[in-house]
């Protein structure tokens, strides 16, 4: 991803970004009228298949307009490094963790009877609106004019109808050899910040603002009941 620095931390609106952040402003207004919501609550309603339609086609709308309005000021760029060093760890650990799992089950006496269908062992990373102080504030906000705290909270509430949840996914099979994998090095290889860039409806300047991430780990089995 290559990028264009600005070293003013509060980048000045020109002519064009004036232009753009009326658009988004304008969208914006659209995106929570379209989900007939109530700004001064949670977001919590459910909508008709035609509204999702309608809602992802603004908010697909907003994610090219706040893109376009990135500059990537210092401030950005350090955010982003700062992201990409809390991933490279998130996934460090959850191989570590998938493993230790992995190793705790092998070990469980009296299982035998879940072998003869597959065991799964999973685990996730995913952003997390609802944790304490989940939206950062940054210096930028003013500049591009976004709702952020509100989009993200929309997001997240429609999730599963709007996108797919995570950004992050490792999935082991019982048996299975496990082949660790770790992602050292610049973000534009960090893979849980290149899904939030670039595959889900959030822009750049959502992902900087993301504070708080969740990781989730499952075991799934089964086995075959009879009645003789």
């Amino acid at each position: 991803m290559s990028v264009t620095v600005f070293e003013d931390p509060c980048p000045k609106p020109g002519q064009m970004a004036a232009t753009l952040r009326r658009r988004l402003q304008t969208c914006e207004k659209r995106i929570i009228e379209t989900a007939n919501w109530d700004t001064e609550y949670f977001y919590d309603k459910s909508l008709s298949y035609e509204e999702i339609d309608q809602l992802k086609a603004l908010l697909k709308k907003r994610q090219r307009i706040l893109n376009k309005m990135c500059v990537y000021t210092d401030n950005e760029v350090k955010r982003l490094e700062e992201l990409n060093a809390m991933f490279i760890d998130a996934i460090r650990q959850m191989n570590q963790d998938l493993g230790n799992l992995y190793d705790s089950r092998i070990a469980m006496p009296n299982m035998e009877q879940y072998n003869s269908h597959p065991t799964w062992l999973d685990s996730m990373i995913y952003y997390d609106f609802y944790a304490e102080n989940s939206v950062l504030k940054m210096p930028e906000d003013d500049y591009y004019g976004s709702q952020f705290d509100k989009m993200l909270e929309l997001l997240c509430a429609e999730e599963k109808d709007l996108t797919y949840k995570g950004c992050y996914g490792l999935c082991r099979q019982l048996g299975d050899t496990f082949i660790e994998k770790t992602y050292d090095g610049a973000y534009e290889r960090n893979p849980a910040l290149q899904d939030l860039i670039k595959y889900h409806l959030y822009s750049v300047p959502d992902v900087l603002r993301m504070n708080k991430f969740t990781m989730e780990m499952n075991m799934k089995q089964s086995r075959t009941l009879a009645v003789s």
